[in-house]
């Protein structure tokens, strides 16, 4: 079956458990504060890293991976919002696309959806997803690239990376999807 490759990413590393830390590893990010002249002009049709939160109510004004229309900009400096992190440039948002239809939100719950995809019928137990996954993909007993696989990897990426690492590294995964977008 297929599962969005986000999904992977946030299964395969804790770090990349959230939708901005993967938006941070494939787009040029800033933090624009909204205390400077300039930032309704930076702010205004750019799309959001996270969800932006109106500070007196707690309530989510803008979902991430949104575009901040002119006049949201304008909302935000009213309202008190001290500053917004927003995606500079989008030459392919195939990624960002991607993050929308992911339906998980961290580490775990990608695990839980990549377990009950290989285990259908078994009951989603954190653990046990998480043995699995490690199995699959960091036992070097059940999973091994070998050296041939991690020179074949290095050179096509143009990694240089030590070839007795033979488990493929969420690193990896990245230098491939950035090598897929580039085709």
């Amino acid at each position: 079956g297929k599962f969005p490759v986000t999904c992977l990413l946030r299964a395969m590393d804790p770090v990349m458990g959230s939708n901005d830390a993967i938006i941070r590893i494939f787009y040029p990010t800033e933090v624009v504060k909204l205390s400077d002249r300039a930032a309704l002009k930076k702010l205004a049709h750019k799309i959001t890293v996270k969800d932006i939160i109106d500070p007196s109510t707690g309530e989510v004004m803008i979902e991430g991976l949104d575009e901040i229309s002119e006049e949201a900009a304008k909302n935000l400096k009213e309202l008190g919002v001290e500053e917004v992190e927003v995606i500079t440039k989008v030459d392919d948002p195939l990624i960002l696309n991607t993050l929308k239809e992911d339906i998980t939100k961290d580490h775990e719950d990608a695990l839980l959806k990549i377990y009950v995809r290989l285990r259908p019928g078994n009951p989603p137990q954190k653990e046990k997803a998480r043995e699995l996954f490690d199995d699959k993909f960091f036992n070097i007993n059940k999973y091994r690239l070998g050296k041939v696989g991690r020179f074949r990897i290095n050179r096509k990426l143009g990694l240089n990376v030590s070839e007795d690492v033979q488990t493929l590294r969420s690193e990896d995964l990245v230098d491939c999807i950035d090598y897929l977008l580039l085709l």
